[in-house]
């Protein structure tokens, strides 16, 4: 799923033709290396669901904080909502 990440991280200021290509090659890299795991006897089916999930479910988290990013500040209510360089946690106490 890293590179399912790296592909809607590169595809944001794209046009859209583009940005889907860029998506849907790095989706078909990720699933081909879940297809190597199990083939290869690394994982099992199971395993290599469960980790699908899991990655879909975090890529859909980061997908949704960077369009956050992208509407700007003032739609970012929470300190810990993302900033436009990425996530922006709030400074510790002095």
């Amino acid at each position: 799923m890293f590179y399912l990440g790296v592909g809607i991280l590169i595809s944001r200021n794209r046009s859209p033709s583009l940005g889907l290509a860029i998506t849907s090659g790095a989706a078909g890299l990720a699933a081909a290396i879940a297809a190597s795991r199990v083939f290869l006897e690394y994982h099992t089916g199971e395993e290599v669901l469960i980790g699908l999930v899991f990655g879909v479910v975090c890529v859909a988290w980061f997908a949704a904080i960077l369009q956050q990013a992208a509407a700007g500040p003032a739609h970012n209510p929470s300190p810990w909502a993302a900033g436009r360089a990425g996530v922006v946690c709030p400074r510790p106490p002095h």
